[in-house]
């Protein structure tokens, strides 16, 4: 199966049959069955799980195509919510992040049902060379999707940190390159890695070979390049939260610290939104990514400590079923925690849900802001006088 866990490996990789035959043959002697009846068993029970969990997966990874794509279009809808100087470059990165989660979360369906259903249920082999490209594009998106989160954490703390800097720093041109590089780069450096290794995946026959994904050696590298930003994301945030603290504390005279109220009432709720967004990254992290960098790296046919014949089918289609559900998990998480917490976006969301026509609600919104203002500045002349 090609770049598990991407899809589950109940594949075998020179003959595309299910490895329930070796198995079988392993234990023919123990169950005291024929190795035909035993693997006729195997396959019923195996195709009965494809087709009961399987489906979840699927509905799953498109409901967070859908909740993307519908994200996407109610930022791309309104006119002033990409603005650059009133998101300080916020909207835009996390606009570039709800791509990244469509695109991974529209090839990890299409991947698992032509790597998965298709085959083990109604028995239909799809090419290799259609499923290689869709590998390639679809890692590159992850890596894509992880430089987001980093670059978004750093957002967080500049802001705190350094704002009047950031501001300077962070143009529009600079932030649009810093954007086409993290699509770029991953993209790039995987095409070239899937073009340059001899007689492996595009330089194969047929796309036949591309035994290098399911080696530890290859496993290894990529899950590098997704933990190496994770724990960069991890002491940038812990820098964040000291800063934080920092903040809301006043030396005395005596040398001593003193909570300040003023400032806490008035940035309390900007910092509150902000360490909610770093913890719920973390935990999401922490709880979709690591166990199924664990699971890549302990199970593979090549150099890992377990082979998927070593272990029961049913376990490996667990583990792979569950590593796959939290790939899904978290492009489905990402736009929850930085799109739909943002204010703008959920009102932009609810024009498009229900049928409103954009510049019409900004007049009213325009009209209700000055009514609102104007009341206040007439109550407060006559409390004055």
């Amino acid at each position: 199966v090609i770049g598990a866990p991407a899809v589950f490996t109940t594949m075998n990789t020179s003959s595309h049959q299910p490895d329930d035959s070796i198995l079988a043959e392993q234990r023919s002697d123990e169950t005291n069955l024929t190795t035909e009846d035993t693997v006729d068993r195997l396959d019923e029970s195996m195709v009965e799980m494809y087709k009961q969990f399987l489906p979840i997966i699927l509905v799953t990874c498109l409901f967070a195509l859908v909740l993307n794509s519908a994200i996407l279009a109610a930022i791309l809808c309104s006119k002033n919510l990409l603005g650059f100087k009133s998101s300080r470059g916020y909207l835009p990165t996390v606009t570039s992040l709800v791509c990244a989660d469509t695109l991974t979360s529209l090839l990890l369906g299409i991947q698992l049902f032509c790597g998965s259903y298709l085959p083990v249920v109604m028995n239909i082999i799809p090419p290799p060379c259609l499923m290689l490209p869709l590998e390639c594009v679809r890692l590159g998106a992850v890596v894509t999707t992880v430089l987001h989160l980093l670059v978004l954490s750093l957002l967080h703390t500049a802001t705190v940190a350094a704002p009047i800097r950031l501001k300077k720093v962070l143009t529009v041109r600079i932030l649009g390159l810093v954007l086409a590089l993290l699509w770029a780069v991953p993209t790039l450096i995987t095409t070239v890695l899937f073009f340059s290794v001899p007689d492996q995946l595009f330089s194969s026959e047929s796309c036949s070979n591309y035994t290098l994904l399911q080696s530890f050696l290859f496993r290894s590298a990529f899950t590098s390049v997704i933990f190496v930003p994770i724990i960069i994301i991890s002491i940038n945030y812990g820098f964040f939260y000291y800063l934080l603290s920092k903040r809301f504390r006043i030396r005395n005279a005596n040398g001593g610290y003193r909570t300040c109220s003023r400032v806490s009432a008035g940035v309390s709720k900007q910092n509150r939104h902000a360490a909610g967004v770093t913890f719920l990254v973390l935990l999401s992290c922490t709880v979709c990514w690591v166990p199924v960098s664990v699971s890549h790296l302990l199970i593979c046919p090549i150099g890992c400590y377990w082979s998927p014949t070593d272990l029961p089918l049913k376990v490996n289609f667990f583990v792979h079923g569950v590593s796959n559900f939290l790939l899904v998990t978290k492009s489905l998480v990402n736009p929850l925690i930085f799109a739909l917490r943002q204010r703008q976006i959920r009102n932009a969301l609810s024009r498009i849900v229900r049928c409103l026509d954009p510049e019409e609600e900004d007049r009213k919104h325009r009209q209700r802001s000055v009514t609102k203002y104007s009341y206040v500045s007439r109550y407060s002349r006559n409390r004055i006088t």
